[in-house]
Formats: C-alpha cells, sequence, structure tokens
C-alpha cells in the first residue's frame, strides 16, 4: 500500500548502495512515495532484480546502473547517464559504502585505502558530479549521507579506525557542501 506522507511524484532520486541494505530500503522508500528511482551499485545482476521489484510493486520508472565508489570514471559516467536518462537527479541517498575492522597496527594501506576510497572519496565524487550536472544548473536538490555513528565515537575492542575517519570526514563534508551550495536551494543532511 503506497504512503503518501511525503509525496515525491515527478521527481528522480539517484540510490547509492541499492543492491541491497539500507539502500535498497531507501529505493523503496523513494518509489513509495512516487519518485522515479536509479539504482546504482557494483552488482549488476542484483540491481537488475531490484529495479524489477521496484517498478512492479510501485510503478515507478526504475533506472539500474552499474557504478563504483572507489572509480571516480565510473561515478561520472553513472552520474551522466542517469541525467541523460531521467533529464535530472533531484535527490541523492549517498548510501553506498563498505565496513572496515582490522587492527589499526597491523592495517594494510590496502585495507585503509579501500574504505576511504569507498566511503569518503567515493561519497565525495558521487555529490560532486551530481551536483554539477543537474542541481546546481536546476538550482534544486535533496542530498542525505549515510554516515555512523563511529563518525563521532569509537568504540573498544572493535577496530574502526579507517572507517571512523570516512564516516567523521562525511559528516563534515557534508557541513562544507551545505555551506557553500545551500545557495542553489540544495539542502544537504547526513544521518547516523
Amino acid at each position: 500500500m503506497k504512503n503518501n506522507i511525503f509525496d515525491l511524484t515527478g521527481q528522480v532520486a539517484l540510490v547509492a548502495g541499492a543492491s541491497s541494505g539500507l539502500g535498497l530500503q531507501f529505493a523503496k522508500a523513494m518509489a513509495n512515495a512516487g519518485a522515479d528511482v536509479a539504482i546504482v551499485a557494483r552488482r549488476g545482476a542484483k540491481l537488475e532484480e531490484n529495479a524489477k521489484a521496484i517498478a512492479a510493486e510501485y510503478g515507478v520508472r526504475v533506472y539500474p546502473h552499474v557504478m563504483d565508489l572507489k572509480d571516480s570514471m565510473s561515478i561520472t559516467k553513472c552520474v551522466e547517464d542517469v541525467v541523460a536518462h531521467f533529464g535530472k537527479i533531484d535527490i541523492l541517498v549517498n548510501s553506498g559504502g563498505c565496513g572496515g575492522s582490522t587492527d589499526p597496527v597491523t592495517t594494510t594501506d590496502e585495507q585503509w585505502t579501500h574504505v576511504i576510497d569507498t566511503d569518503l572519496n567515493g561519497q565525495f565524487y558521487l555529490i560532486r558530479d551530481v551536483a554539477r550536472l543537474s542541481m546546481v544548473p536546476n538550482n534544486y536538490g535533496r542530498i542525505v549521507n549515510v554516515a555512523s555513528i563511529h563518525g563521532f565515537v569509537s568504540r573498544k575492542n572493535v577496530w574502526t579506525a579507517a572507517y571512523s575517519a570516512a564516516k567523521g570526514g562525511m559528516l563534515n563534508q557534508t557541513k562544507a557542501w551545505a555551506n557553500h551550495y545551500g545557495k542553489y536551494d540544495i539542502t544537504y543532511n547526513s544521518i547516523a
């Protein structure tokens, strides 16, 4: 049953990380509110399956597109394709990412950069390209960044140095974007 407390009919939402987990749930929430949805992630087969299910259940247009948060060219191409497909992006739900739980003393460079590139740099590239290619020119946008409580605090015996650094950066990046681009009627929020 459709719940229209927040009607997003006529809007386009790009949801990163929509092959599973929170990203998939955010995509369903956007569709339930009436938005057409671009679902993006690395796993193409899961995206195709999810796109068919969301379109059938909510009666909206769903566009699946493979994208890798660790590859800025992949992100730019994805955003260009979504804008070409729908004509705009009104909402970005930046929920893609990865975890990272290694002892900081034994963390390899590759483990560190994998988490930072996915959970911080990739998030920046996605915001940048959505803002540049759609929201700033259209003078409108809504961006929701999925952060974590680990951006504020760390837990004893839970090795989250890279993850905490990335999510803390995401929280502060949200504030910086809001300061610079709020004048284009783009709102930026983080949830943890």
